[in-house]
């Protein structure tokens, strides 16, 4: 029997396609599924990549991007909504001005790539600060992108929770830093809220390489979680389980960094 409006939620992410279908909108649309929500998508850029690298990058006319969002927010309301890799100006430009639109979004700041190199232009990166965090629900930063953001070295454990006060200081209400590339035997990861709030969330880590598309799995999967009324920290808990159980179905594939397991973990 179909689905109707009423028992079906819908959440758009705005990020890059990734013709390896590991990160950007394919792991989103991979993790709506598996929650059992209904994904919509505004495509900020297309990448040629694998899982060895990116050899090409071509992005959106701003105003395709705005389009994009236009329409999913004109038809469909979605209850959430999450940013993943905006790449330019331009497309950072819709998403701002279409903000007071927007139902609660969660930032994930994709500003480096994988070796902790930024490759947004200052300008950019302030448009990230100075718009987009301000009106996030949640800024979900792995330990490379809290340091460009709060502006301090964050190396270890300890170096979390002032990264964290920083980057709410600009204006986010809760913001969650990813302990998943530092070294040791539990994934640490930081839950920090403007009323004062803070808790961690440990994991064990999972032996694996191939661990492509766990961030963007992270946002979307806290995103979906919103979308359902789940209360953010819950939301966050979830995911963190949803996204061990996906490493621990990595699919290593291909001649690099394969993909976490979506489908395997679904069933």
């Amino acid at each position: 029997m179909p689905l109707t409006r009423a028992q079906i939620r819908c959440v758009l992410t705005i990020a890059g396609s990734d013709s390896g279908g590991g990160t950007g909108l394919q792991a989103d649309i991979k993790t709506f599924l598996c929650h059992r929500v209904h994904g919509a998508v505004a495509v900020t850029s297309v990448t040629v990549q694998d899982t060895v690298r990116v050899s090409a990058v071509e992005r959106l006319a701003g105003h395709l991007v705005r389009a994009q969002i236009e329409a999913v927010l004109d038809d469909l309301a979605p209850e959430a909504a999450k940013t993943g890799y905006l790449g330019g100006p331009e497309a950072m430009a819709a998403v701002r001005d279409l903000l007071p639109r927007f139902p609660p979004l969660v930032v994930d700041p994709v500003c480096v790539d994988r070796l902790g190199r930024p490759f947004l232009d200052p300008a950019t990166l302030e448009t990230l600060r100075m718009d987009l965090i301000p009106h996030a629900v949640l800024v979900t930063p792995n330990i490379h992108e809290a340091a460009i953001l709060s502006g301090r070295e964050v190396r270890e454990r300890g170096d979390m929770p002032a990264a964290a006060e920083a980057i709410l200081s600009q204006g986010a209400r809760a913001v969650l830093i990813k302990g998943g590339r530092l070294a040791g035997a539990l994934s640490p990861d930081l839950l920090a809220t403007a009323d004062g709030v803070s808790e961690w969330f440990d994991a064990p880590r999972v032996n694996t390489t191939a661990v492509r598309g766990a961030g963007d799995t992270l946002s979307a999967a806290i995103a979906a979680r919103l979308a359902q009324g789940t209360a953010l920290r819950d939301a966050v808990w979830y995911a963190k389980i949803y996204v061990g159980v996906c490493l621990e179905h990595a699919m290593e594939i291909g001649r690099g960094q394969g993909p976490i397991g979506h489908v395997m973990a679904s069933g």
